[in-house]
């Protein structure tokens, strides 16, 4: 139960998107970089798919610069994915996939 209210931040603060626009705008703005507790995040697309890599590692997470911490779907004005987390406690895989909206 305590990891879910961070990973929802985490993912919060990687996509900072602009509010939903009139039908038949211009899509959000989702590619660039965004700062978050993992770190400093890359945000690329092709479309409506989008990844992230780290490009400067940061807070309790210990992942190497490069590493896929991000990848999802634009949908509208939101983006529906995964976000990768590291867990800690008895029975935790040290990292993982975590769905996120």
């Amino acid at each position: 139960m305590g990891v879910m209210p961070r990973i929802s931040s985490v993912f919060a603060a990687l996509l900072a998107i602009a509010p939903a626009a009139p039908a038949g705008a211009a899509p959000p703005q989702v590619t660039g970089a965004y700062d978050s507790p993992l770190g400093r995040v890359q945000v690329k697309g092709d479309g409506t798919t989008f990844s992230g890599t780290l490009v400067a590692p940061a807070g309790p997470c210990a992942f190497a610069v490069g590493t896929e911490v991000l990848k999802g779907t634009l949908l509208d004005d939101s983006l529906a994915g995964q976000l990768r987390v590291c867990l800690s406690g008895p029975g935790c895989e040290p990292e993982a996939w975590a769905r996120a909206v």
